[in-house]
Parts: structure tokens; sequence; C-alpha cells
């Protein structure tokens, strides 16, 4: 999800971009991890890493998981989406 997260976090209010879209983001993926938890996700999240470690650009996770939560527009610039 987060790749390269230290390189948008050095260039702008660091703080206040981690409290106010990171940090609510990362804690919305634990709670839907939480309530999709399965041995298949756990493998389908370890195949899906790998894939996007070849592919960066792919969008693997929001195909095949349509229930993941979206984030905001803002943050779905800084990580490319």
């Amino acid at each position: 999800m987060f790749r390269n997260e230290e390189s948008f976090l050095k260039d702008l209010d660091s703080r206040n971009l981690y409290s106010s879209l990171i940090g609510p983001y990362k804690e919305d993926l634990e709670i839907w991890y939480h309530n999709n938890k399965s041995i298949s996700l756990y493998f389908f999240l370890i195949i899906a890493t790998i894939w996007v470690l070849i592919r960066p650009e792919s969008k693997i996770l929001w195909r095949v998981y349509k229930s993941i939560p979206e984030p905001k527009n803002e943050l779905k610039e800084l990580m490319g989406l």
C-alpha cells in the first residue's frame, strides 16, 4: 500500500500529513483486515506483495477485494493511485 512513504513525508508537513491522512487510513485498513481475515486473504496478501514489487503500478488489491477501504483523494495522489 505505502511504497516510498518516507519520500512524501520528507517534503510535506509530515506530522500533519500522517495524523490527518496516513494514520486514519492505516487504521481503516487494520479494521478491514481484522473483519476479513482468513487463511486465503493471508496468502493472497503475500502473493500480492510479490506482485506489486514486480509491477508497482498494479491495483490488484482493489480489483480482488472490492470492499477494501478507499484512501482519500489527497492520499491517492501521494500514493500514485
